[in-house]
């Protein structure tokens, strides 16, 4: 079944597990995992377990720009701090070659990084910000995540699967268009596709119709409570049935 998904913030215009993971089939495997349960801090904690990555791979690239927008976003210029680990979890020599890239030497025996970079709607760089729409913003009612603000790609892996797992207020409503399997892991394609599903959580309403065989979920977060996605899905249904 296709799912078309609507993700809406009208307030702005918008700890992983240290455990190793086995692949027999020496593929490499990805998981992220985002963790933004101590919201205060307006930062995205990240760590990315991985396995079976070779000297091809010793590159973690975070996006120059955003699908369907032209602005230079470099959102390497948001990370505080980035780290590696291997499996006896010692540090491993990592070199920022770029703005936006950096080499991890030793990449054979990577199993983990972790990096913690600023939600963009408050950081402090002030020059050359993204658009909005194209950011990331930290709230205690809501958290809006532009996945490619956030995560990055290791080099020639970009059309490789990965699988994302969120810590977050389980009290929260989570919208997105990625699917998630039962073991509580949202499961990617390919970094493309994870970077073309934004992620809204916090204090949400929602609304659900059907055009064809294609579900379209509505997810709003707004302080006015007069705005809501029932209302957000009457003023669009026109436009999705026709």
């Amino acid at each position: 079944m296709r799912k078309l998904l609507a993700v809406l913030s009208l307030l702005y215009i918008a700890g992983c597990s240290s455990q190793t993971i086995s692949n027999p089939h020496q593929q490499p495997q990805i998981i992220y995992n985002i963790n933004v349960t101590n919201y205060e801090d307006d930062l995205f904690h990240v760590s990315v377990l991985v396995n079976n990555l070779t000297e091809k791979n010793n590159v973690y690239n975070f996006a120059a720009t955003a699908p369907g927008t032209y602005q230079k976003m470099d959102f390497g210029r948001y990370v505080k701090s980035f780290e590696a680990f291997d499996d006896e979890g010692n540090l491993l020599n990592t070199n920022k070659i770029s703005k936006n890239r950096w080499e991890i030497e030793n990449i054979n025996a990577l199993v983990k990084i972790k990096y913690v970079i600023e939600d963009t709607f408050d950081s402090e760089i002030k020059k050359n910000p993204p658009a909005a729409m194209s950011g990331s913003g930290i709230d205690e009612k809501f958290i809006s995540i532009n996945t490619f603000a956030v995560l990055g790609y290791f080099e020639e892996l970009q059309s490789h699967p990965s699988k994302l797992k969120l810590d977050y207020n389980q009290d929260w409503t989570v919208g997105t268009a990625l699917n998630k399997n039962d073991d509580g892991y949202y499961y990617t394609e390919t970094y493309d596709r994870l970077a073309d599903s934004p992620i809204l959580m916090g204090e949400l309403t929602t609304a659900f119709t059907k055009v064809g065989d294609i579900d379209v979920e509505i997810y709003v977060y707004s302080p006015d409570t007069t705005i809501n996605a029932t209302k957000v899905l009457s003023l669009a249904d026109e436009v999705l049935q026709s």
